[in-house]
């Protein structure tokens, strides 16, 4: 079963860096487009997306990386990078999740006209969007190069 938890994290980590590098790309894109109706529409499928497939992904990352560390039990002293990756690992992906959704919140309120606390034009939501794609990227190529190293 241990075997299966971390093709499961390995393959949940693939999909999640992969979609927000993705994403990351794809917004710098669209913040050059001119055209608020085709940008309009392409926010609202990006942030359903996110919510579709990104998100999910990051979770099952967290589940079976919960699972991995189950197996291996709580009582032992654990290198750092192991306890590295327990929990500035699962501080990432719940923060990522949180921020990201946050804001793509806020950009769904933007292109339904709804009230914000304090008003936004699209391209800064999108903006702020896109920094919190890029900061959760380098957060999580933190955590993979302190375990891929296994710096003690």
């Amino acid at each position: 079963m241990y075997g299966f938890a971390y093709f499961l994290h390995i393959a949940g980590l693939a999909v999640w860096l992969g979609s927000l590098i993705g994403l990351g790309m794809l917004l710098q894109f669209i913040a050059k487009n001119q055209d608020m109706d085709k940008t309009n529409r392409l926010a609202n499928h990006i942030v359903r997306l996110v919510n579709r497939l990104m998100h999910p992904s990051a979770f099952l990352v967290l589940l079976s990386g919960g699972y991995m560390l189950f197996e291996l039990g709580y009582g032992r002293d654990h290198p750092f990078w192991l306890i590295f990756m327990e929990r500035f690992g699962s501080i990432v992906i719940l923060l990522s999740i949180i921020l990201i959704s946050i804001q793509g919140s806020k950009i769904k309120k933007v292109i339904n006209g709804e009230k914000l606390k304090k008003e936004i034009t699209l391209s800064q939501a999108l903006s702020r969007y896109n920094l919190m794609v890029w900061l959760s990227v380098v957060l999580v190529l933190i955590v993979t190069l302190v375990v891929s190293l296994k710096i003690v």
